[in-house]
């Protein structure tokens, strides 16, 4: 009796165990139609558990579009689309977040308005919204300067927050920092170009992050220095603080978080300038942008060259810092190091190795408390191609230096009944070797594994309740969608 108890807290412990694995994977998406690449800037998770990515697709100078790109949980491409009028040399989109209807708002730069004659279209800034099959609900295209973008949005009280910065305003000053507010629904736009106490030079913002519903933080660079401003729901400014001790030095935030009380501002510094050696730097405020304390990381290789490209909160008050760190050989790879509160270095991991370069892109914390990391890499095709990796709690996955190519056999195998009740069946192609049949709900949750022992597989999944689910294996070579009715 002992025993069997025994075994069926071993079987219980185990099928949680399988139920609270995270999916992971690794997948590159080319374009066909577009041979001088494909880019990724942006990556938000959906609530169905799938992926959207946004960036840019191009085929030549001057004939760049944007590009959304929507995937499932196992990162398997749904839909594609391109937007933005060409030839223009910056349609791109630089941020995604789903509202709460489950559509989609973005932000970026390029223009949706036909040029005259051979010119070349305008480059303004975009806010634009479309559903959750990527057809274009609204948007508007905002002129503020010659040459600009957004490339930070936020959403807020059913209202859209978006910060970036223009380029050779009308008044032939330098660039300076813009944002704009609207409704979710597009509607009530207001825009922001005001005046900073800061020296003279280009003010560019690159990321916003927010404290409370009154509140947010916006960071950037400005030449050799950089600043953070505060500012309320209205837009309106609070207070400003500039950074760095000017030249030879050079200190330039990329990215900002706001993490129990403190603020996070990471980039890069730099004591001389002329000395192509940048180090990988991070500092924390406090709600009066005081500063707390700052940090910068050894040189870890002979290169010398090494920053922080974006910073992630995580609700226990730990922090995940990712950047790139040049190589001698082949230009990027990618590095991430998760800190405790007190910046203790808890984990850390690399990524790339490929003959070309990888470059971190964006990186999220996925609703399965794995991560994603967005990149566009070089060393799989004559172009960039995007890549997204999928990992577990601790940046663990199967990628690879370098990540292998899809697999083009996905429409091999047979499931059916679909839908389903009680049960069902896959039928293996003879040269499909698998050793795990896998089940996972739309939130990416493992919750049934088979070992696979025959060509014709039966699934027994009268357990499940009435969803839909998808169906792989443990390499993810196949993918199948199963709808169950019980």
């Amino acid at each position: 009796m002992k025993k069997q108890i025994l075994i069926l807290i071993i079987l219980c412990v185990t099928s949680f165990a399988f139920a609270q694995d995270p999916i992971v994977f690794e997948k590159l998406y080319f374009s066909e139609n577009y041979p001088f690449g494909t880019g990724a800037r942006c990556v938000a998770q959906c609530n169905d558990g799938g992926y959207l990515i946004g960036g840019y697709s191009y085929f030549g100078w001057y004939q760049m579009r944007q590009l959304l790109l929507k995937t499932d949980s196992l990162g398997n491409e749904e839909w594609r689309n391109y937007y933005g009028t060409i030839p223009c040399h910056d349609n791109q989109i630089w941020d995604i977040e789903q509202l709460p209807n489950g559509n989609y708002v973005c932000c970026g730069s390029g223009t949706f308005t036909e040029p005259s004659d051979n010119d070349l279209a305008p480059w303004n800034s975009i806010i634009m919204s479309v559903d959750t099959a990527g057809n274009l609900l609204w948007y508007h295209e905002i002129n503020l300067g010659q040459y600009e973008k957004f490339n930070s949005l936020i959403i807020n009280n059913n209202k859209i927050y978006c910060a970036g910065w223009a380029d050779e305003p009308p008044t032939k000053e330098y660039a300076r920092p813009i944002w704009a507010i609207c409704n979710i629904d597009g509607s009530n736009l207001q825009t922001f170009t005001p005046e900073y106490p800061f020296q003279q030079g280009d003010k560019i913002i690159r990321g916003i992050c927010k404290q409370n519903d009154s509140i947010f933080h916006i960071t950037g660079d400005m030449g050799n220095y950089s600043f953070i401003i505060s500012i309320n729901q209205f837009g309106d400014t609070l207070q400003t603080k500039t950074i760095g001790s000017g030249y030879p030095s050079q200190l330039t935030l990329y990215d900002i978080a706001y993490i129990d009380g403190e603020i996070i501002c990471v980039g890069l510094i730099n004591e001389n300038n002329i000395d192509y050696e940048h180090s990988a730097y991070y500092a924390k405020f406090d709600n009066s942008l005081n500063l707390i304390n700052d940090y910068w990381y050894p040189f870890e290789n002979e290169e010398e060259v090494m920053f922080c490209k974006k910073v992630l909160a995580e609700p226990n008050g730990d922090f995940i810092i990712a950047g790139i760190i040049g190589t001698p050989d082949r230009d990027w790879e990618i590095w991430i190091k998760k800190h405790s509160y007190n910046n203790e270095i808890l984990w850390e991991r690399c990524m790339g190795g490929g003959p070309s370069g990888d470059e971190l892109q964006d990186i999220i914390k996925t609703s399965d408390g794995g991560y994603v990391i967005l990149s566009t890499s070089r060393s799989f095709s004559d172009s960039s191609v995007i890549c997204l990796v999928k990992t577990d709690s601790m940046c663990n996955g199967n990628y690879s230096s370098p990540v292998p190519l899809l697999s083009n056999n996905l429409n091999d195998v047979i499931l059916y009944p679909n839908p389903a009740s009680s049960e069902c069946y896959i039928v293996f192609p003879e040269n499909q070797e698998s050793e795990y049949i896998e089940v996972y709900n739309l939130t990416g949750v493992l919750v049934l594994r088979f070992i696979v022992e025959n060509k014709k597989q039966t699934l027994n999944i009268s357990q499940l309740k009435s969803g839909l689910y998808i169906i792989t294996d443990e390499k993810q070579s196949f993918t199948k969608k199963l709808i169950i009715n019980n």
